[in-house]
């Protein structure tokens, strides 16, 4: 954990350090913390950290980070696992964070955290679909998030389309009814919404680790990183491509988010 970097790509093509927000100069300029787990843009490009600290923007005239120390309903402080923001998700205009305790909303009006699920605890990442369902990801499996409900779909080993792995670390929709799960123990797993059937791409499909915690949908196909390195998975395919240290990626881990 070593707080926020930010590059820009200079006149040569390469990469060239901005700014940056680590260890000390971290907490000089506004950071609680240098773990940061999660950035958001957001709609009106404002950028948003999750940490286990609490939720911070970056205030461009000060460049600096802004601690949002604001209380939940308006009358309950924030705690230790309240405060440790997991992932983060613009939801029509408002901020949801997942956390150890739950999910919230940020009111900003109020200047408060709104319960949106308390019964849901470690959400690791949160995801909107086409349709505007939000999802959640957890270490008990995924949730469909509801207003006044919600549905829970875990690991179940006796079930041929079933869940094979409760931990979810990455949600993403691939567009055709299907969402795309990174588990830290089942590598990729796809998600049919329509026909509530999981299926399963791990080793037996070349993936370099079963232990994944994201994902990005290409025209070209999905990309999946992994403990190990990334793998790719071209589309028409069912064999994955894979990116380790062997064939020049410098760091194998690529962790969460």
């Amino acid at each position: 954990p070593n707080g926020v970097y930010h590059y820009a790509q200079g006149e040569s093509g390469n990469l060239q350090l901005i700014s940056q927000w680590a260890d000390n100069q971290a907490l000089l300029k506004g950071l609680t913390t240098t773990s940061v787990h999660y950035l958001l843009l957001d709609s009106q490009k404002r950028l948003w950290a999750g940490t286990r600290k609490g939720l911070h923007y970056y205030d461009r005239e000060k460049q600096a980070f802004q601690y949002l120390n604001y209380p939940i309903e308006q009358n309950k402080n924030l705690t230790a696992d309240t405060s440790f923001v997991y992932c983060l998700l613009e939801v029509d205009d408002e901020i949801w964070m997942g956390t150890k305790a739950g999910i919230y909303r940020l009111d900003e009006q109020n200047k408060c955290f709104r319960v949106e699920n308390e019964s849901i605890l470690s959400v690791y990442c949160l995801a909107q679909d086409a349709n505007g369902q939000v999802w959640a990801g957890t270490g008990t499996g995924l949730f469909r998030v509801g207003k006044y409900s919600y549905e829970q779909y875990q690991a179940d080993f006796t079930e041929a389309n079933g869940l094979k792995d409760n931990t979810i670390m990455g949600i993403q929709d691939d567009g055709n009814g299907n969402l795309l799960l990174a588990t830290l123990g089942a590598g990729l797993t796809k998600f049919n919404q329509a026909k509530k059937t999981f299926r399963e791409f791990n080793k037996q499909a070349n993936i370099i680790s079963n232990n994944s915690y994201g994902t990005l949908l290409t025209t070209k196909g999905i990309w999946v990183s992994t403990l190990r390195g990334i793998s790719f998975l071209p589309n028409g395919t069912e064999l994955f491509i894979n990116i380790t240290k062997e064939n020049g990626m410098p760091l194998p881990e690529l962790n969460q988010n």
